[in-house]
């Protein structure tokens, strides 16, 4: 287990979704995303392997693509995109021949059955309710051609032996003393008081039951659901002519 998720504390439910997202989750992306960077330079196995089934033809997306650490892996006509601009920017240094622009998962900027082949790397455990959650599943297929497929993960509920709560606040810690790791907005005192500074952010913690639920309501196919250290990793397919999972349009924001 992780060890900011050895302290990790029951989130309170959220009032307005979008406002709370704003503080649980993108304003830390946003004032934290050269510690975040720093942080994050590889790519997961999984996140490979998957990529390494991308054809040449295809055309590939990265939702939710960070700071650009899973793009550049194919040999396809690439797209990246996510809500922090200031991640998109390390993105671009990384990735500078790669379209990468600043979006939202619920909405992405893409026309219907267009992408062959996408990932969502640690995107959707931080939509704050289900039907969000869902959107964006559905918003993901959406953009999906009949036959595309997609590599989903999502935090475990079940770390470590431990059965974390279903939606919590895990710290986000830096050492202020490495200029990399300075972050801006109001911070507090790590617990263990190992001169560290924490900040909270939201993350849906799931059980495999409730993320094949969510891309099935999503419209999608599941092939495969793995566990994947901590995380359930779902290989996701939009089926062939009518043969997609039944799934309601959900527009929750």
């Amino acid at each position: 287990m992780q060890p900011a998720l050895a302290v990790a504390q029951p989130a309170p439910p959220p009032e307005d979704p979008v406002e709370y997202e704003a503080a649980y989750v993108h304003a830390i992306y946003r004032t934290a995303a050269r510690h975040f960077s720093h942080t994050r330079s590889r790519p997961w196995p999984i996140v490979s392997c998957f990529c390494k089934s991308v054809k040449a033809t295809d055309v590939f997306l990265d939702c939710g693509c960070g700071n650009g650490r899973n793009m550049g892996l194919t040999p396809a006509v690439e797209l990246g995109f996510d809500y922090s601009i200031e991640l998109c920017d390390c993105a671009r240094s990384l990735a500078s021949h790669l379209t990468i622009v600043q979006a939202d998962a619920l909405q992405i900027p893409c026309r219907t059955a267009v992408v062959d082949s996408a990932i969502c790397i640690a995107v959707i455990h931080h939509f704050s309710t289900r039907d969000r959650r869902i959107s964006a599943f559905r918003e993901l297929w959406r953009v999906l051609v009949p036959g595309g497929k997609a590599l989903v993960t999502l935090w475990a509920r079940e770390q470590g032996g431990r059965e974390l709560p279903s939606d919590a606040l895990v710290p986000w810690r830096s050492d202020p003393s490495n200029p990399v790791h300075q972050i801006s907005i109001q911070e507090e005192p790590d617990v263990k008081g190992l001169g560290l500074r924490t900040i909270p952010r939201y993350y849906h913690m799931y059980t495999e039951r409730e993320a094949r639920e969510d891309a099935e309501r999503g419209g999608f196919l599941v092939e495969e659901c793995i566990d994947d250290a901590g995380n359930w990793a779902l290989i996701l397919r939009r089926g062939k002519n009518g043969g997609d999972a039944e799934a309601p349009v959900h527009r929750g924001r």
